[in-house]
């Protein structure tokens, strides 16, 4: 049941009448909102950029002056509102004041030596750090995240949650892709996701990842996790014209009003998808336009999206539309246009 719900919503459908309807702008309107979008999209995400290079130089200057910070790890739980306690047979350094970072910190073998309990006095001198981050970036974010593997993993996390109920102990970070991305990143400046993956509480997501340096090495990574789905709808639902966001690989992120109603795009409904993750049965895949549970003209459309073509023809249902694509060079986006020929 789960997928024949996904590819019924993932398909996109087309009839002449609808196109004339969804791409009534002009040709000439069309393109110069399309690269509106483009522009706006690139400018906020180099903001969320600037934002997470910021912190990370502000992580690094904090570890360069560490002789200078009081790191008495004798009232550490006072200090920093929280505890070392066990939950679920783990032992835990838990936050318990719901403001600012919230903490993990889960040894494998449930001991916590006194390396461990410095490492977390000198998290608590970064928290300031992450949530001027936080603030600095377009009301987008779904998380940022500083971490290290030695001693053990060890991360502070913005905005607050309940890390216990969601994290297991003894949890290795260097299994997560984001987090071996930013160890691994050729450059200072980080990496996004290659392409968007499904979160079961934040729908399409991406993120920036990038080493920390401190002590002569790569310390940590710094993560600044964006909800693509809802970056989506700041963009394109005041859109007058018909547009779509898709991803590199042709995924349908979002799309305005225009080509929702007029054009009866569908993309991969949230709701549908996040309770088929629920229940492991979520094909996010056939989000692509180039799927072939599409229909054969979405399907050449994005073919040939695919394939480098930034303005042309194309027949759709019957009807031609004028087709503008505008990439977005900061995430490897392309804003897409659509209007009546």
């Amino acid at each position: 049941m789960g997928r024949t719900i996904t590819r019924a919503i993932a398909i996109l459908a087309f009839s002449a009448t609808a196109c004339a309807t969804g791409c009534a702008a002009g040709i000439g309107e069309s393109r110069k909102e399309t690269a509106a979008i483009a522009a706006r999209i690139q400018s906020d995400f180099a903001q969320v950029r600037s934002a997470h290079e910021t912190m990370v130089g502000e992580i690094e200057r904090t570890y360069a002056t560490a002789g200078s910070l009081d790191l008495s790890i004798d009232h550490l739980d006072v200090g920093q509102g929280g505890v070392f306690a066990t939950f679920e047979g783990g032992r835990y350094y838990y936050k318990t004041v719901r403001e600012g970072c919230s903490y993990y910190c889960s040894p494998p073998d449930g001991k916590i030596d006194d390396r461990i309990r410095t490492e977390v006095r000198i998290m608590g001198y970064l928290e300031d750090a992450v949530l001027r981050a936080f603030d600095a970036s377009p009301p987008f974010l779904s998380i940022i995240l500083y971490g290290v593997m030695e001693p053990t993993s060890i991360a502070i996390m913005y905005p607050w949650f309940d890390v216990v109920s969601l994290f297991p102990p003894g949890l290795d970070f260097g299994v997560f892709e984001w987090f071996r991305r930013g160890l691994e990143s050729k450059s200072d400046k980080g990496a996004w996701s290659a392409l968007p993956f499904v979160d079961l509480a934040a729908g399409w997501v991406m993120d920036l990842s990038s080493p920390v340096h401190a002590e002569g090495r790569i310390k940590g990574v710094a993560v600044t996790g964006v909800r693509m789905s809802a970056a989506g709808r700041r963009y394109l639902d005041g859109a007058g014209t018909a547009a779509l966001l898709l991803a590199p690989d042709s995924t349908l992120i979002a799309l305005s009003p225009a080509a929702r109603e007029g054009l009866g795009f569908r993309p991969l409904a949230e709701d549908v998808m996040l309770r088929q993750m629920k229940e492991n049965a979520a094909l996010p895949e056939t989000a692509r336009l180039v799927h072939e549970a599409q229909d054969p003209g979405v399907r050449a459309l994005g073919e040939r999206i695919l394939g480098g073509e930034r303005r042309f023809d194309h027949e759709l249902g019957g009807g031609r539309v004028a087709v503008e694509v505008v990439p977005v060079k900061e995430i490897g986006f392309l804003v897409v246009g659509l209007a009546q020929r």
